[in-house]
């Protein structure tokens, strides 16, 4: 059943909402759960996306682990200097208590930083530039016009640096091995080309711009009618973000692993949240649609 543009713009607000305003493991793994099934619903190509996003989340973990020496749980003590052929070698940032409580505070940093970019892959892969473009008001006109041009060209600027690189390759240009300055060099010899590209067809299009009138006006548009499940689903968002920041300030969302390592007991008010945000693995969806 495709959405609208509308309805998965409420959709994300909702789904950040709650992930931003709990560290409970828990919920974010809950969270998370359900946004691995909502992409497998919709057939949504996110392997390799997984793969970097699994990648930039290990990062929190180890800054977390490494450099965060609080907690009261100590797992091992990190020497902060060592005794190398007579010599004393400090080991600045590092050295001290490894916690229990600072590596559990960087598990939860990993996958709120996993559900955040989750969540803008699932709503990118079901909204195109021209259906948010209409989402913006038209008091807004140069805004809207700069942020769908930018979302349009990355994608070709990423195919123009991709054919730039195999044509560089295949002219004897070592992209990996040999030295940094020389690798640096060989990047460049990408860069710069991809960069002129870019600028060139900046270029065209300003001008096929002017030629067609454009005087930085630009009429409101709407996007489709929305039916009567965008609608509804609409308002369970709204409600679902609502409920979120209650149960934020009655604290029955609350988690923090430097107070105390044992979990809250769960709250049947913080779920329903949850629920709301995974009616769209429910829904019926043959096929994958771009609204």
């Amino acid at each position: 059943m495709p959405l609208n543009a509308k309805t998965w713009a409420l959709w994300l607000a909702a789904s950040m909402l709650y992930c931003i305003l709990t560290y409970n493991p828990v919920y974010q793994t809950l969270l998370f759960s359900t946004l691995l099934a909502i992409t497998i619903n919709y057939k949504l190509p996110m392997k390799s996306y997984l793969k970097a996003a699994l990648v930039m989340s290990i990062i929190p973990l180890l800054v977390n682990t490494f450099l965060v020496h609080s907690g009261k749980t100590t797992v091992y003590e990190i020497p902060k200097q060592i005794t190398l052929l007579k010599t004393t070698i400090p080991i600045l940032l590092i050295g001290g208590p490894l916690t229990l409580e600072s590596i559990m505070t960087g598990l939860i940093m990993s996958v709120f930083l996993l559900n955040m970019l989750t969540a803008f892959q699932v709503f990118n892969n079901l909204t195109t530039p021209d259906s948010l473009l209409k989402l913006v008001p038209s008091r807004f006109p140069s805004i809207a016009l700069l942020t769908t041009i930018t979302m349009r060209f990355i994608p070709t600027v990423m195919e123009d640096y991709g054919s730039i690189r195999d044509a560089q390759v295949s002219r004897g240009v070592r992209i990996k091995g040999g030295s940094r300055i020389g690798r640096i060099k060989n990047q460049l010899n990408i860069i710069v080309p991809t960069l002129i590209t870019s600028l060139e067809r900046a270029f065209y299009l300003s001008e096929s711009m002017a030629a067609r009138g454009y005087s930085g006006v630009i009429r409101a548009s709407k996007n489709a009618r929305p039916t009567r499940p965008d609608k509804i689903l609409s308002m369970l968002y709204i409600s679902s973000a609502i409920l979120t920041l209650y149960n934020a300030y009655t604290g029955s969302m609350g988690y923090w692993p430097y107070d105390s390592l044992r979990l809250p007991p769960l709250s049947v008010a913080a779920m329903i949240p949850l629920l709301i945000i995974s009616i769209p693995e429910f829904l019926k969806n043959e096929r994958h649609h771009k609204v």
